[in-house]
């Protein structure tokens, strides 16, 4: 509970949607997130060529170190929120992790 708590008071959901249905954001959705390649879900900016060659599978560990500090790992990224604590990634991580298809 927490771990959502924190995702959402990051403001994250502003860009982000976490159901299946919300696909109506400038981010991707965020159901499925784990596994999957990066850049390969529409978003209402359109597709990403940077997030594409960034070439990422996202997991535990690419998420850590994506989201520490996102336009240094994806330069021209549309990504704007960085979680510099450690631990405030982890709880984030683990909250996505938790959206399945």
């Amino acid at each position: 509970a927490n771990c959502k708590e924190l995702f959402m008071a990051s403001g994250c959901p502003a860009c982000h949607g976490v159901t299946k249905e919300d696909n109506a954001k400038v981010g991707p959705n965020l159901v499925g997130v784990m596994g999957r390649k990066a850049g390969t879900t529409p978003s209402l900016l359109g597709p990403s060529e940077n997030m594409k060659k960034y070439g990422v599978t996202w997991s535990v560990e690419t998420l850590n170190e994506f989201l520490a500090n996102p336009p240094a790992k994806v330069p021209g990224t549309a990504m704007a929120g960085i979680l510099t604590d450690p631990q405030q990634r982890a709880d984030v991580i683990a909250y996505l992790a938790t959206l399945k298809k």
